[in-house]
Order: structure tokens, then C-alpha cells, then sequence
């Protein structure tokens, strides 16, 4: 005997579960195309500062990179101190 026991988990079904999965693509393949497109603007298109030539470009992918990061880890503080409350 198992001291587990395997409990059904409970349907979902509605309006909203047929759309989400398409809807979820539609919102990556714009993030992918907008994210391409932000990265080449900030690469070829700004042009070049006069103190820092050609590397204040990477700027643009660094801090956006930065603010990625630091929101995601500013969630998973918050949610983590929550879980444990």
C-alpha cells in the first residue's frame, strides 16, 4: 500500500482555456519580433556619442538587461517572504 493517493485533478473548461494557449503565442512571437527589433535599433540605428564613440551602444542591453533582472529578483523576494509568512 502507498501512503499516496492519486486525487483527479478537476476539469477546466470555459470560453478562456481555448483562447489562452493561442493567445500566448500571439503575445511571444510579438515579444520575439520587438525584442529583435529593439536590439538592432540600439546596435545600427542610435547614433554614436561623441565622448564614448561606439561602446555607449551597449548600454541599451545592459541596463534593460538590469531592469529584467532586478525586477525578477525583487519578485521572487516578495513572493518568497509571502510563501513563508
Amino acid at each position: 500500500m502507498s501512503a499516496v493517493t492519486k486525487t483527479p485533478l478537476p476539469k477546466l473548461s470555459g470560453p478562456w482555456m481555448r483562447s489562452r494557449p493561442t493567445l500566448l503565442i500571439v503575445f511571444t512571437v510579438i515579444t520575439v519580433i520587438l525584442t529583435v527589433i529593439g536590439l538592432l535599433m540600439a546596435l545600427f540605428y542610435a547614433g554614436q556619442d561623441i565622448t564614448q564613440g561606439e561602446v555607449q551602444r551597449i548600454f541599451y542591453l545592459h541596463v534593460s538587461a538590469f531592469a529584467g533582472a532586478s525586477m525578477a529578483l525583487g519578485v521572487s523576494v516578495i513572493a518568497s517572504v509571502l510563501y513563508l509568512w
